[in-house]
């Protein structure tokens, strides 16, 4: 278990001619390391939602954590919520991950029907960043479960929309309705 000023930070190797060579991920002057049974045939990833985002939203929180049952319940949703946000460089703290998994614990292992603590559409500090809500239907960043259960797929923000997801958009956008004219004409 890492101490919380434990800095990770990551960049992308490009080459000469700008071309990619690879992703580093280097944890306070090191390079990030994982243990043997959960090394894959592919490295570090981020900026998207993929498999090498996940091997590394794991590993983050395997060497923070130190509890390997933790960091597989949640990093998933720490990938989707924060790994697969992060553009060509990144940092963030072991302090800040914690923070992360705190408010996962208090958001997503809510007993079903419990009230929230927050209502939605409140903006919720992890200390990475603010977390959003939907106003409709309450998901957050790292819990979209009703989203995927009703599409199939996790939801996304809506671009200028501060709390609202795209599946609610979706089924909250008025029908167009469309006036036939004399003649047959819209």
């Amino acid at each position: 278990m890492r101490p919380d000023h434990t800095v990770y930070t990551g960049e992308r190797i490009e080459g000469p001619r700008g071309q990619f060579l690879g992703a580093r991920v280097i944890v306070d002057g090191l390079p990030l390391l994982t243990p043997r049974e959960h090394q894959v045939g592919y490295g570090f990833e981020w900026g998207y939602g993929g498999a090498g985002a996940g091997f590394l939203a794991l590993s983050l929180l395997l060497d923070v954590l130190g509890n390997p049952n933790k960091a597989a319940e949640c990093h998933t949703w720490f990938k989707w919520a924060v790994v697969a946000n992060w553009g060509a460089s990144w940092r963030i703290t072991a302090g800040q991950i914690r923070r992360w998994v705190a408010q996962f614990d208090r958001e997503v292992l809510h007993e079903e029907g419990e009230e929230l603590e927050n209502t939605p559409g409140a903006m919720i500090p992890t200390g990475c960043e603010a977390v959003r809500r939907c106003r409709v239907c309450g998901c957050t960043d790292f819990d979209c479960r009703q989203c995927i259960a009703a599409t199939g797929n996790p939801c996304s923000w809506v671009p200028g929309e501060e709390n609202l997801c795209t599946r609610c958009a979706a089924e909250t956008a008025p029908t167009p309705v469309l006036t036939i004219t004399e003649g047959g004409m819209p």
